[in-house]
């Protein structure tokens, strides 16, 4: 009798922190030549599971909702739109959970989405918990650069690995329920090996794509979804440091700043001599350019795809944030001018006179 021996499976999944990288072809969205191919780093994590820190249980004393809202917080990644909805989405019940999930580094990007899709429109649902103690976080760099460059309290901020997926983090962005502001940094990430939907990104204002291998072809395929309405919200654009030769093709889209390291000269722009908007972060440039109040209503959902490797700490993740390249003496700020864009005149068709009628009698009928 023989007998066979039982084999045992072997789990090879790969932790969020191992980056393995595959390829994926697509045509680029928007460009008129179809043999054209981006590659795509595969993604290797869920980006959206992420916790922005790590501490340790704590044990919270006081009132027995206090202790019950704490334990809650403490399972955040258990919270299903289920669990909200059968309260009635009572935000006097769920304010404390969330209070608490913010104080454990509970809010990944999916909690984050969870309770903004209910509570958004609440005056005192904060993105981020703003502590004067933010040195006992386990991510004290993600702390102290919240702190330093939140425009509001509804000014949320995700830091991204590298090889995260740029189609699935748009379309994760589209989808989102709740009134929100995309500003959107891809700086420093090489976009010719990338798949870059950003036709599908509608609610996007902010787009900062400087040393990231631009060319002529990428930004006419971008004109294109912009004067299509595909980006028509799209303000500000960054093209620092890009191997472009022309932008002409963007000067007459709905953009309202243009910061490049080309001389531009067209009847539309004007060169802004504020300097200072060249050292801001994003967020606050952002800000700087639109003024506040267009800020105030929304949330800012302030997101950065790091050129961080998967392997890094969490902490050097949120460091790159204040890594930003020196701003250099060739950087050219153009802002578009009040009023600038051409006026459509409606014509007006004169209506043709009527023919008078002709008065006939019998003699005269049949001369006709």
């Amino acid at each position: 009798m023989r007998f066979g021996r039982k084999r045992r499976k072997l789990d090879l999944k790969a932790s969020s922190n191992d980056i393995t990288f595959g390829r994926l072809k697509h045509h680029q969205i928007g460009a008129h030549d179809l043999t054209f191919e981006d590659q795509e780093l595969k993604q290797t994590y869920n980006h959206r599971k992420v916790l922005p820190g790590r501490q340790s249980p704590v044990k919270e004393t006081g009132s027995l909702k206090r202790i019950c809202s704490s334990r809650i917080a403490h399972a955040a990644e258990l919270i299903t739109s289920y669990h909200i909805e059968t309260t009635d989405s009572n935000w006097n019940i769920w304010r404390p959970v969330w209070n608490f999930i913010l104080k454990y580094e509970k809010d990944t990007p999916a909690i984050f989405e969870l309770f903004a899709n209910y509570f958004a429109q609440k005056d005192d649902f904060y993105c981020h918990r703003i502590p004067a103690n933010w040195r006992n976080l386990d991510n004290y760099k993600r702390g102290t650069f919240v702190e330093l460059n939140s425009i509001n309290r509804k000014h949320r901020f995700e830091t991204f690995y590298q090889h995260v997926s740029l189609g699935t983090l748009f379309t994760d962005l589209q989808r989102l329920k709740f009134e929100n502001l995309v500003v959107l940094s891809l700086q420093g990430i090489d976009l010719t090996k990338r798949n870059l939907c950003l036709n599908v990104l509608s609610s996007m204002r902010y787009l900062n794509v400087s040393h990231a291998n631009v060319n002529d072809q990428m930004l006419k395929s971008w004109s294109i979804s912009m004067k299509n309405g595909n980006l028509k919200s799209l303000c500000c654009l960054i093209l620092n440091h890009n191997n472009l030769e022309k932008v002409d093709c963007i000067l007459d889209s709905p953009l309202q700043y243009l910061e490049i390291d080309i001389v531009i000269e067209h009847p539309h722009w004007r060169s802004n001599t504020n300097s200072k908007l060249s050292v801001l972060p994003d967020g606050l440039k952002f800000a700087q350019i639109m003024g506040k109040d267009y800020c105030n209503s929304q949330i800012i959902f302030d997101c950065k795809v790091s050129s961080t490797e998967g392997s890094e700490s969490l902490e050097k993740l949120w460091k790159s944030r204040f890594q930003s390249s020196n701003p250099s003496r060739r950087v050219f700020q153009y802002t578009r001018i009040a009023d600038s864009k051409p006026s459509i005149l409606s014509r007006q068709t004169k209506s043709r006179p009527k023919a008078r009628a002709k008065k006939l009698d019998l003699k005269t009928f049949f001369d006709i």
